[in-house]
């Protein structure tokens, strides 16, 4: 069986969701072409169970990315379901959609962060700063509620922040 071959849950609903002649033939079940029990969509739904024992029974031994061609190539949306570290290494999600980007913490070095999901054309949002240390802005945040710099030294001189 293979590491990471299964074609999943996504997968089975773009199959459902095909005609029954695609779906037949991806499997190579073409007995399911006619089968009363798929011929709806309300009688797919309510058949899931049994049709995703035979969606897994198919996708068990075949690798992520010919299950995928197979789906493609019929007209099916189709593509990988990646487990955490396979998105994190995916040049798409991180260069191209830049939804994981390296920048310079003051005390841990270069750190990942989680990059913008909201791409506007004009407007695309951009991670200028880590994560602040503990403490940083505490001094200009007291100045925008007002506080004078010598209260806010008396404040550190007596331990309050």
């Amino acid at each position: 069986e293979a590491d990471s071959g299964k074609v999943t849950e996504y997968l089975e609903r773009e199959v459902l969701r095909a005609l029954r002649k695609e779906y037949g033939k991806i499997l190579n079940r073409p007995d399911l072409i006619e089968d009363p029990k798929y011929k709806t969509v309300p009688l797919r739904v309510k058949n899931n169970k049994e049709f995703k024992k035979i969606v897994e029974e198919w996708s068990a031994y075949i690798p992520v990315e010919q299950g995928v061609s197979l789906l493609l190539a019929q007209g099916i949306p189709a593509g990988p379901i990646y487990n955490l570290q396979q998105i994190s290494d995916d040049p798409h999600f991180c260069i191209d959609r830049q939804m994981f980007v390296e920048v310079d913490h003051p005390k841990a070095g270069k750190v990942r962060l989680n990059g913008n999901p909201v791409k506007l054309s004009e407007t695309g949002p951009k991670i200028r700063m880590s994560f602040p240390v503990l403490g940083e802005h505490t001094d200009d945040i007291l100045r925008k509620l007002g506080y004078a710099d010598n209260t806010i030294e008396e404040f550190h001189l007596r331990g309050v922040v």
